[in-house]
């Protein structure tokens, strides 16, 4: 999100260190690092308010050379785009912080907003379209049953849609245009039977859910033709993606892999995205326990930690495991749980943060 100018809050190691006003050496950088989220938002707040100030000093200085110049401007502390993304989507978050973030958060919250509510719509959009479609299938199938395979024999191949005389198949579907966002990628879009394959409680793995993967999901998935599935809460047949075939095709790891074929970058990308995707699929949206706010603090537990790229593969199976015991027992997130889960298996000796 480009609000501040990314990379280092830290100067340069020939920098003076009595000039620095902010990050003076590794113990106070550390110090700032721990800071909670709040903290750090309030804290960046009062430097720029005193940085704002210097500058005019500085300019004033400019003009008029007999006025005192100012002092050099401190560093903000570096806080992650992640970090941003759940403020912008938490209204708790955005009332108790939204006065120390600013004009740029707030234009930028309400253009991202108005971007979802877009990708809202769509899905939407493509929701009706398939239950449409799944209404005429069934329609077809009423009015020439000789047409229809045997169900039971063949569960799990998708039926032939039939073609009726309603649809122009050489009339693509309605177009519509999508107003680029300068300086930012563009959002990603879930696929609607990504949720019909999630709600039906089929794991979908996490390698799924890179940015890369999405997008060809998105691009290619068409390709791959879905499955019938009889879901077993409402006794009715579905359409899911076919989960085993877009992972040999994507060369995507099975839960074998010891990192799930996933590096530490990926699985940063991949966590960004599917805690997004469960923000969608929540009842209470990303401020419902269930599976917004599971998600964060289950990712959080393995990213807050400055030794987590270190020892990523010592503890990625791991978060693994504690990610589908919540999937097979609804376990909410219990931090002395995962910390027990680290002391066991004798990782490292991490203290809660």
């Amino acid at each position: 999100m480009p609000l501040w100018n990314r990379g280092s809050s830290k100067r340069a190691e020939d920098f003076p260190p009595e000039q620095r006003r902010t990050h003076k050496n590794d113990e106070i950088s550390g110090m700032l690092r721990a800071l909670s989220l709040d903290e750090k938002i309030k804290f960046n707040h009062n430097i720029e308010v005193n940085n704002n100030r210097r500058r005019r000093a500085r300019l004033a200085h400019a003009l008029d050379p007999s006025k005192d110049d100012g002092s050099p401007t401190a560093s903000l502390i570096t806080i992650e785009d992640r970090e941003y993304q759940t403020i912008r989507k938490n209204p708790e978050w955005m009332n108790k912080l939204g006065t120390y973030l600013g004009l740029r958060f707030a234009q930028w919250a309400t253009e991202a907003n108005e971007q979802d509510e877009k990708e809202r719509e769509l899905r939407e959009r493509e929701r009706r379209e398939w239950e449409r479609e799944q209404a005429e299938r069934r329609q077809g199938n009423r009015e020439n049953p000789d047409d229809v395979e045997d169900t039971n024999a063949n569960a799990n191949e998708p039926q032939p849609q039939p073609q009726t005389s309603k649809k122009n198949l050489k009339i693509a579907a309605p177009f519509s245009e999508e107003k680029r966002i300068q300086g930012q990628a563009q959002p990603i879009v879930f696929p609607e039977h990504l949720f019909v394959t999630a709600n039906a409680k089929i794991y979908v793995p996490l390698g799924l859910f890179t940015t890369k993967n999405l997008i060809r999901l998105r691009v290619e998935g068409n390709a791959i033709p879905p499955k019938m599935h009889r879901n077993m809460s409402s006794n009715q047949k579905e359409y899911i993606l076919d989960i085993t075939k877009i992972c040999e095709t994507f060369g995507i790891a099975d839960s074998n892999h010891p990192t799930e074929g996933l590096s530490y970058v990926e699985f940063m990308d991949a966590a960004m995205n599917f805690y997004n995707f469960q923000c969608e699929r929540d009842p209470d949206g990303p401020e419902g326990k269930g599976y917004a706010e599971f998600t964060r603090k289950h990712f959080e537990f393995f990213q807050h930690r400055p030794e987590s790229p270190a020892l990523y593969d010592f503890w990625k199976k791991h978060e693994f495991d504690l990610r589908v015991e919540k999937e097979v027992h609804n376990f909410g997130y219990d931090k002395a749980e995962y910390m027990r889960c680290w002391q066991m298996n004798g990782i490292m000796p991490w203290t809660s943060s």
